[in-house]
């Protein structure tokens, strides 16, 4: 059983060698602006050496465990219990394995385990299969759940692909602020995207008290405000899935409002200090943030 094993887990590394070269292409099918320029080598091989060099250890020191334990359990197990006893040790160990080791990065990672444990499977259980019909279906179980897998990426890289090309064609939201009616000037607000959809796309703002050197420069828009006095957001065009916080000091404290398409208007409180109030704007996958200077 071990020299069976050992063939496995060779064959299913050699395997786990080519999919990493097809990894990048297959996560990018849909995506419109990477397929259109191609692999950049830059960004696609250090990808392929760093899985390459710290995956095979790994799948030496779990994956290889794992299938001479499915081997003892299933020992002497027949026909379909012994086949699905085999897939879900192997699948769920996979699963477990990707918990433990790699919860702070779970989706890449588990994904990938996923598919390497499947390849274990079908290696594993081919000598249990003569026939060609029956050795065709068992080789389709690990491009079967590749293909599971892979359609929330590619549904995700066909969204990322479109929501580029409607920034590239008409840019980010453009907000709209207005302080009791009179709009704001907003210059070079800071804008960014990210693909993954994980977290702001840039650092967030925060607010900070204005220098004496800007509230004397004429060169610099600085809006009066009184206690009870209105800021509104809106945007030129109407936004989904915003949320948007507008963080200021008070007291040497600072304080978050959050604004939303239904709740757009933030109340001035009394006393406040010459300072530069910071409004971050944040979409699923890209983020609009800038500073409104107000005494």
């Amino acid at each position: 059983m071990l020299m069976h094993k050992a063939k496995v887990t060779f064959k299913s590394l050699i395997v786990y060698i080519v999919l990493l070269f097809l990894w990048p292409i297959l996560t990018q099918l849909l995506n419109e602006n990477l397929m259109g320029e191609g692999l950049i080598p830059n960004d696609y091989f250090p990808f392929i050496i760093w899985f390459s060099i710290s995956g095979v250890p790994i799948i030496l020191t779990t994956a290889l465990p794992v299938t001479i334990l499915a081997g003892f359990v299933t020992k002497y197990l027949d026909g379909f219990l012994r086949l699905a006893v085999n897939f879900l040790i192997h699948i769920g160990s996979a699963i477990l394995i990707s918990l433990v080791l790699f919860k702070d990065n779970l989706g890449l990672f588990a994904l990938i385990a996923i598919v390497v444990a499947a390849i274990f499977f079908t290696f594993d259980e081919l000598p249990n299969f003569p026939k060609k019909r029956e050795k065709g279906l068992l080789i389709s179980t690990p491009f079967i759940i590749l293909l599971i897998i892979m359609v929330p990426t590619w549904m995700n890289s066909y969204q990322v692909s479109q929501e580029l090309k409607e920034i590239d064609q008409d840019g980010f939201p453009i907000p709209i602020v207005m302080i009791n009616e009179k709009e704001v000037v907003i210059d070079d607000p800071l804008t960014g995207y990210s693909s993954t959809g994980t977290g702001g796309a840039h650092d967030i703002l925060e607010p900070y008290i204005l220098p004496l050197g800007i509230l004397e420069d004429e060169q610099y828009e600085v809006y009066d405000v009184n206690g009870g006095d209105i800021i509104s957001l809106s945007f030129d065009s109407e936004p989904d899935d915003y949320s948007a916080e507008l963080v200021y000091l008070k007291e040497g404290t600072m304080f978050t409002e959050r604004i939303s398409d239904t709740n757009n208007k933030f109340t001035v409180p009394d006393n406040l200090e010459p300072q530069a109030i910071a409004i971050n704007i944040v979409w699923p996958r890209h983020q609009v943030s800038f500073h409104i200077m107000v005494k």
